[in-house]
């Protein structure tokens, strides 16, 4: 198996407003470690959307953190609900 799928609870550490539209939010599963991703590495986050769960991923951005990931969502009018929720 080449992917292996672990999940894990997480907090939101912090958010801000980086645009119109655009939020960054740093999260930092339990048990992180701070290592460095490679560019262009993802994080799936379980999201609630109309009372269901579901599952949206997320590209990480700017260098790693010690604090934990960093990701940036547009909130999209036609969005069926991942970026509202986030």
């Amino acid at each position: 198996m080449r992917f292996e799928e672990v999940w894990s609870a997480a907090t939101v550490v912090a958010t801000r407003n980086v645009a119109p539209r655009i939020r960054e939010i740093l999260i930092r599963p339990e048990n992180f470690n701070g290592r460095p991703y490679a560019v262009g590495s993802h994080i799936k986050v379980g999201v609630t959307i109309d009372g269901r769960p579901d599952v949206r991923s997320y590209s990480l951005v700017g260098e790693a953190d010690a604090a934990g990931y960093r990701i940036a969502v547009r909130l999209a009018e036609e969005s069926r609900g991942g970026s509202r929720y986030m």
